[in-house]
């Protein structure tokens, strides 16, 4: 069966004298399974922890190591070649990662068990903030909790099955109880919503369970062996959170990658051509761009399956603010020689009707170019210049 095209929106303004919103698609079509390949990497020594994080701020999650007896993080790629080793923490802390400043990149971390506190790091492996959280026996967690694009704490507690959010002032917001005892704990964003959730790995079954922010109805995916470390990651850049493992008997790394196929496709007409927008002054001539976002939709949720902007001038900052119930992300920004990170973190994020994306897109000297972008239930978004 043919993969189903996708009903692409492009608001281009770039070389014509007005803004058209293009749709175009075939019927619906029913949607492939997805597709799931097992990668393994060797990497490290015997008694290493396995860690994983977005390093260099790819977008895809990459692998590393951290060595107890001396401290020290090994961050490798995704050819198991470490690039950088950092020593960070005292003997006995249980390592951390993070995105804690925003940056689009991970930092590392350390968990005192002595003193219940968190240590976040930055990539010099020099802490910038410190937090006491959680009781005694607590097993340490990270994640985006609310969806702000950096990273929070949390514990889990294993004599309750219960898992703690907390917030970066030390305080909890939320707790949940999944799992059962003997469990490991685990988090990931599985839905791609761009807020993490929780989850929890059975050792004697070598089974995943992966719940929600309620706890309630978790996926059961059976990955690995008995003896295999948990590990989460986004390795192929979907947007969405995928689980692993790692074998402390061999070295090795085995990444399940999932390559989603999107959901079937509605047809689409081609809109009206929008008004023409401003042409500025000679002075403070607009911002010329062409923006192309390709969607794939139902009834339920809209999807950002591509995201592409070209002809961006020198110096231009891209904004994206989504408003509405469902927003994945609040607000991001880039500069133009950045876009592309910004691109790969919006690709595969999904809204429901009603939300609203706002792109703002200014440079140096130039009137700023304005878009709304309004999702709408089974239909194409529309779009309309400000």
């Amino acid at each position: 069966m043919s993969r189903p095209r996708l009903a692409p929106l492009v608001l281009a303004c770039a070389a014509a004298t007005w803004c058209a919103l293009l749709a175009a698609g075939p019927a619906a079509q029913p949607a492939q399974a997805d597709a799931v390949t097992t990668v393994a990497l060797t990497y490290g020594n015997p008694g290493d922890v396995p860690i994983t994080g977005d390093w260099n701020g790819s977008g895809k999650t990459q692998i590393g190591a951290y060595r107890p007896s001396n401290d020290t993080f090994y961050l490798g790629d995704v050819n198991g070649i470490s690039y950088e080793a950092l020593t960070y923490g005292n003997p006995n802390d249980v390592p951390i990662t993070g995105d804690w400043d925003g940056s689009g990149k991970t930092q590392i971390g350390a968990y005192r068990p002595s003193n219940d506190t968190f240590y976040l790091g930055d990539r010099g492996g020099v802490s910038y903030a410190s937090l006491t959280y959680g009781n005694p026996k607590d097993v340490p967690i990270t994640g985006d909790w609310d969806g702000s694009g950096k990273t929070q704490i949390g514990a889990y507690r294993p004599s309750t099955d219960t898992f703690y959010l907390g917030d970066r002032g030390g305080v909890s917001y939320a707790s949940f109880t999944l799992g059962n005892p003997g469990d490991v704990p685990i988090t990931g964003d599985w839905d791609g919503s761009g807020k993490t959730q929780i989850g929890a790995f059975r050792p004697s079954n070598a089974t995943f369970y992966l719940g929600y922010v309620n706890g309630i109805s978790p996926t059961a995916i059976q990955f690995g062996q008995s003896g295999d470390v948990p590990i989460t990651g986004d390795w192929t850049g979907s947007g969405k959170t995928q689980i692993g493992v790692y074998r402390p008997s061999n070295d090795t790394f085995y990444l399940r990658e999932v390559t989603p196929t999107p959901p079937p496709v509605v047809t689409a007409p081609v809109a009206t051509p929008l008004p023409t927008p401003p042409r500025g002054t000679r002075r403070h001539p607009r911002v010329r761009v062409t923006i192309t976002i390709s969607w794939t939709y139902n009834r339920a949720r809209t999807r950002i399956h591509r995201l592409q902007m070209s002809r961006l001038p020198r110096g231009a900052t891209v904004t994206i603010r989504c408003t509405g119930r469902g927003c994945p992300l609040k607000r991001r920004s880039a500069k133009a020689r950045h876009v592309k990170l910004l691109e790969r973190r919006l690709q595969g994020t999904t809204y429901p009707a009603g939300d609203r994306l706002w792109i703002t897109i200014s440079a140096p000297g130039r009137v700023s170019e304005r878009a709304l972008v309004t999702i709408r239930s089974g239909r194409l978004p529309r779009a309309s210049l400000l």
